[in-house]
């Protein structure tokens, strides 16, 4: 039902051609992207990465950095609703796992969300990856 309703999801905000001006979509992503060993304040800025290469973190910097867009780190299902809730993202790219992805559509409706889905490549919650390509993909459907 979770993947159903995340696919249902993505359809409807493809379909309905939403669109925004880079600075009003937000990339959110769950701190389990970044590896657990790293000391990197990611939450209060995304430019704190020192580009070690454990993680993916700096090509979603980069990209995030080349299209214009805005890149967030959440602990938690609170602080991602809070900041998908901000008036002024019109549109998010959320990156966590179905479980999350599927609560988190629950609870931020109406607004745009398109969901990718993060890898597990140690399980769940540690060192997630996520296919850059896939993020790209979400954030070209929304740019405007």
């Amino acid at each position: 039902m979770k993947t159903t309703l995340i696919k249902l999801n993505n359809w409807q905000v493809k379909k309905r051609q939403v669109k925004a001006k880079p600075h009003e979509i937000l990339v959110l992503c769950p701190r389990c992207l970044q590896n657990h060993t790293c000391a990197q304040d990611l939450i209060s800025d995304v430019h704190n990465c020192k580009h070690c290469g454990k993680c993916q973190v700096t090509e979603l910097v980069k990209l995030c950095d080349e299209l214009g867009v805005n890149l967030k780190f959440a602990t938690g299902g609170g602080m991602a609703v809070k900041l998908v809730r901000d008036p002024g993202v019109k549109a998010v790219v959320a990156i966590a796992c179905e479980k999350e992805l599927f609560m988190g559509l629950l609870t931020t409706i109406p607004k745009p969300v398109l969901a990718v889905k993060n890898l597990l490549p140690h399980g769940p919650c540690v060192n997630t990856g996520v296919s850059i390509q896939n993020v790209r993909e979400a954030l070209l459907e929304l740019i405007e």
